[in-house]
């Protein structure tokens, strides 16, 4: 079944080579499991087919790259990730790419972003702070001596890997000085005289440089007032710059009218975000200057990477207000249903609607098992039947097609075991019933005519339907 197969790829010895010394394909991988959607991407753990690597999983949306005019963006993120090689920035493995969709192959951070910690945590301890704030700045000067500025630090673009060590990366608004310039990403913004006119500047408006909202061309100091931003909430819970609208946060910046500092931070940290938030560009912190704050003394930084990361802990987190959910324990949805309501469904388990749900939690669980090759982590079944490719292909073999709530579905040949295509879920799918047992699905303005065994073609339909209304808007 020509469900949109990948070509079969090309092996490599290098595991860890770069993008231009291995070429690679979807096939080389095995997806996991959703890290996280963006406006016009979405991030998979993933696995290297052959031994095991785990990775990250970029995939782009090219039609919504054309749609939004954001191709310079995506250019201008591989560009840099090709030129930086450094522990503290996210490392690019491989690129590659399909009819529909570009894919970057990229280091996996386990622990999330920076601000998934900072929501949870409130704030840094004093040393924890330290030890982040030396490795952002060592990350930010191997920028700038390859003639870099990122433009947008802040800390969901600070990856926080296993053993705790950062990483930079989202490279899409980074320039490069000295480059002939390019059509960069533009944000209409009220003009700070109050009438509205168009600001094109790069970065978030609680951690953009004043320099920036004057129109003055950003260079080096940019990244190092939004470090003095990131520090300032890394040890106190919360950024400097903030009030109801953006307009007014940059009010605020440009007149350097900063939340107090809390009585009891750290004098040398307190100094050292003094110095990072000069509005005067030519008076402000340098990289250099920072180095030798004496808030960072007794830090080694050339052997930062070699230094165990800080401990931070975490109380567990509640799954439905229940219980801490250990997915290492191999907990399930229906073992925490079980425990909730084990007691009562025994004393009313009898019920018309009680049987209805144990029947489903057993078909689920009879379908996972049978086709649990094909399905990822947590991956669940929501329609699956016989079908065979419509209309055109009427003596196709059978295929097992199987819709997930990734959302995906995977085409399953039925003797060999083995998948020959997926079709690709986007956001204007659609789905059309065209007869008792045929059915149509359009994605990216390609067609699938799929005839639908035992005249299931609307049922088909309605599971599709009902699992476009459940999902977030796609890349």
């Amino acid at each position: 079944m020509a469900f949109s197969a990948t070509k079969t790829p090309t092996k490599s010895d290098h595991p860890r080579s770069t993008p231009k010394e291995a070429k690679v394909s979807l096939q080389d991988f095995r997806l996991k499991g959703l890290l996280g959607r963006g406006a016009y991407a979405e991030v998979f753990v993933c696995e290297r087919v052959g031994t095991g690597e785990r990775l990250a999983l970029k995939r782009v949306d090219k039609a919504n790259l054309v749609k939004n005019n954001k191709q310079a963006t995506v250019q201008m993120e591989l560009k840099a990730l090709a030129t930086l090689r450094h522990p503290n920035v996210v490392r690019l493995y491989h690129t590659f790419q399909d009819e529909y969709y570009l894919y970057f192959v990229l280091e996996l951070a386990a622990n999330g972003t920076m601000q998934d910690e900072l929501e949870r945590l409130g704030s840094y301890e004093l040393s924890t702070a330290r030890f982040y704030a030396a490795e952002l700045l060592t990350a930010i000067s191997h920028l700038h001596s390859k003639g870099i500025i990122h433009r947008d630090l802040k800390p969901q673009n600070v990856l926080v890997t296993a053993s705790r060590h950062l990483l930079l990366c989202d490279f899409g608004t980074a320039k490069f000085l000295n480059a002939p310039p390019c059509a960069p990403p533009r944000s209409s913004r009220e003009g700070y005289d109050g009438a509205m006119e168009e600001k094109s500047f790069e970065g978030t408006a609680q951690y953009v440089s004043p320099e920036v909202l004057n129109n003055q061309t950003a260079r080096e100091a940019a990244d190092l007032w939004s470090l003095g931003v990131m520090l300032y909430q890394m040890l106190c819970g919360g950024v400097p710059f903030t009030a109801e609208t953006d307009y007014l946060t940059f009010q605020k910046i440009l007149q350097r009218d900063m939340e107090p500092f809390p009585r009891d931070l750290d004098d040398k940290a307190r100094d050292l975000i003094d110095k990072l938030l000069v509005c005067d560009v030519d008076a402000r912190c340098t990289a250099e200057q920072a180095r030798a704050h004496p808030f960072f003394a007794g830090i080694d930084f050339a052997s930062l990477a070699a230094q165990a990361g800080p401990a931070v802990s975490f109380a567990p987190e509640k799954k439905d207000g229940r219980r801490a959910n250990n997915p290492e324990a191999g907990d399930s949805d229906e073992d925490a249903f079980a425990e909730a309501e084990g007691n009562g469904a025994k004393r009313s388990g009898s019920t018309t609607e009680e049987k209805a749900r144990e029947a489903k939690r057993a078909e689920q669980k009879a379908l996972r098992q049978k086709w649990q090759p094909f399905l990822l982590d947590n991956e669940e079944i929501v329609f699956t039947g016989l079908v065979k490719q419509g209309r055109y292909s009427l003596l196709q073999k059978k295929r097992q097609l199987i819709l997930t709530d990734f959302p995906r579905f995977v085409a399953v040949d039925i003797g060999s075991m083995a998948i020959t295509g997926e079709i690709q879920w986007s956001s204007n799918l659609s789905a059309t019933v065209k007869g008792p047992t045929e059915f149509v699905v359009k994605s990216n303005q390609k067609e699938e005519f799929i005839d639908a065994l035992n005249d299931k073609a609307a049922d088909w339909v309605t599971a599709i339907n009902r699992l476009k209304a459940d999902q977030p808007p796609l890349l």
